[in-house]
């Protein structure tokens, strides 16, 4: 009994599930039909709104031809457009709507007669065919405009920006005007227009930017660095401090008595009272010294290569003789001097810018001359007093003196005789001389530090000339002064007086400030020498130093 009312029961159960299945079967088929109609209906509103918004951004065919409208810019009438062969654009009012076909299905723009590339024919970047097209059509898609612009800019007032930043309106400043373009104005006022901001067309930019790579490949040194003037500027002298020319031998005594520089090598020679020669090969950072010769007992007081840079002469203050090294075969000869000559020693000689002669400073006021090849005795020239000091012009054709009575002598050395003499202004005794490369000037220095600079026409006009600059930049005995190779820079020197050395800029005939430097000490300068072309400046001192200075001005060497 009990099982059978379990099957009915069960029976039931599934007969009103059966019944209530039945019936959400068919609620969900309502449903789903609704929901069609509803997503049909979204569907079509979501499609309208998706076109909207193309055409808003995207734009249709007739907004391609709109913007494609050339002829407010480049003031072209397309009625009288000059017909143009089927391969090519044809822009003309009555093919807008077939252009704008065109556009829509192929994104170059451009109906193309032949598909295989071409660079003859065909410009690779707007695919326009490039053979027999007018320059007016090419122009039209060669022309830049601004890729983007932001239109809130121009919406911001001068006046509107001054106020939020709170600064003041000039008059002259209009209050109408945009922010943008009142800063434009002004940038472009004061820089002007950069070149990276000129719309002008591709093959324009491109030219210019293959001048300029040009212009890079030409240079190999560092491009940061601004053009050197031609002439040298006054004031502040650019140099530098180097190695000492003689870092390498240190072996030619206390006291360095002459240091030159090679006429024709980047090679120069330091000597001193040791009686050593050291040959250094100039750099500026190693210095390498090439051969040192040593000359036994013999203190040597002056030095100088001849002018083909073959030998090197060496004398000294106590010996009636004086050497000649020649560098080629490496061997050093000795000259004796004639007892006949009235030559009594070689400690201050010069040579002869033509290589012709030596000329010898002597007792009571002799010049005694020698031949530079065969360095023979060939005959002596006479001042009153006695001689200081001598310097040849530019061609060894005349020879100037100084000594006792501040006397200056002018000797012609064709005839060997004294063309003209004149008074030193405000000279006792004078102690030095230099003529400059040019033959423009005269510096005459004088026991009392006073240095008079002449112009080389002005001395021989009176007996008494008047110097165009007195320098009274030292105040002891001027022992050496050195004009450069180009005539900008004068050398004066003092033995008697640590750091007694200035440099003179010419034609300004100012001392340049910076020369030496106030934290360095030179000690006291002993001889001086600049390289043949004025990049180097050599000073001796009484420490046994061979001081190197570089002027960045000038070249090299």
């Amino acid at each position: 009994m009990f099982g059978k009312s379990r099957k009915r029961s069960h029976r039931t159960r599934d007969e009103g599930m059966g019944g209530s299945s039945s019936g959400s079967g068919s609620k969900q088929h309502g449903n789903q039909s609704e929901k069609k109609k509803r997503f049909n209906t979204l569907g079509v509103d979501s499609q309208l709104e998706e076109r909207r918004l193309e055409k808003l951004v995207f734009g249709d065919a007739s907004d391609v031809v709109a913007n494609l409208d050339i002829g407010d810019d480049l003031d072209l009438d397309f009625d009288e457009a000059p017909e143009i062969s089927t391969n090519r654009i044809r822009p003309t009012k009555q093919s807008n709507v077939s252009s704008a076909r065109a556009l829509s299905e192929n994104d170059s723009g451009v109906e193309m007669g032949d598909s295989s590339p071409s660079s003859n024919d065909v410009d690779k970047d707007s695919g326009v065919e490039m053979g027999d097209s007018s320059p007016s059509t090419i122009d039209i898609f060669k022309k830049r405009e601004p890729v983007w612009m932001d239109e809130d800019d121009n919406a911001i007032q001068v006046k509107q920006a001054f106020q939020l930043q709170g600064r003041k309106l000039h008059e002259t400043s209009g209050s109408r005007d945009t922010y943008s373009g009142f800063l434009k104005g002004k940038y472009e006022s004061l820089m002007g227009t950069p070149r990276w901001a000129e719309l002008g067309t591709s093959s324009n930019r491109k030219c210019d930017t293959d001048s300029d790579d040009d212009e890079v490949m030409q240079h190999s040194g560092p491009f940061l660095h601004h053009h050197r003037s031609q002439h040298l500027g006054k004031g502040l002298l650019e140099s530098k401090h180097l190695r000492d020319l003689n870092v390498d031998s240190n072996a030619e005594g206390p006291i360095i008595s002459a240091t030159e520089f090679h006429p024709t090598s980047t090679v120069a020679l330091v000597a001193g009272l040791g009686g050593a020669v050291s040959i250094v090969q100039v750099d500026g950072k190693s210095n390498t010294k090439l051969q040192t010769v040593q000359f036994e007992r013999y203190p040597i007081r002056c030095a100088h290569f001849s002018n083909d840079g073959t030998q090197f002469l060496v004398g000294s203050q106590h010996h009636g003789h004086f050497f000649v090294y020649d560098m080629m075969e490496g061997r050093s000869i000795k000259v004796p001097i004639s007892h006949t000559s009235e030559v009594t020693n070689m400690k201050n000689f010069t040579m002869s810018p033509d290589g012709r002669l030596l000329a010898a400073l002597g007792r009571f006021g002799h010049i005694h001359l020698i031949t530079a090849q065969s360095k023979e005795w060939i005959g002596s020239l006479k001042m009153n007093g006695d001689v200081k000091a001598i310097s040849f012009n530019k061609d060894g054709s005349r020879l100037y003196s100084h000594g006792d009575g501040g006397e200056v002598y002018v000797w012609d050395m064709h005839s060997r005789s004294c063309i003209h003499r004149f008074t030193d202004d405000g000279c006792i005794v004078g102690t030095s001389l230099a003529v400059s490369p040019n033959d423009q000037y005269l510096a005459c220095g004088s026991s009392s530090g006073v240095v008079n600079i002449y112009e080389g026409t002005s001395i021989y006009s009176s007996p008494a000339p008047q110097p165009v600059k007195i320098a009274l930049n030292l105040v002891t005995q001027i022992s050496s002064l050195k004009f450069n190779a180009t005539s900008e820079v004068l050398a004066m020197a003092s033995v008697d007086k640590e750091n007694a050395v200035r440099l003179m800029h010419f034609p300004s005939m100012t001392v340049f400030s910076n020369f030496p430097h106030v934290a360095e000490n030179v000690m006291r300068p002993q001889c001086l020498d600049f390289s043949p072309h004025s990049g180097y400046l050599s000073l001796g001192n009484n420490r046994g130093r061979a001081l190197l200075y570089r002027l960045k001005h000038f070249g090299n060497y």
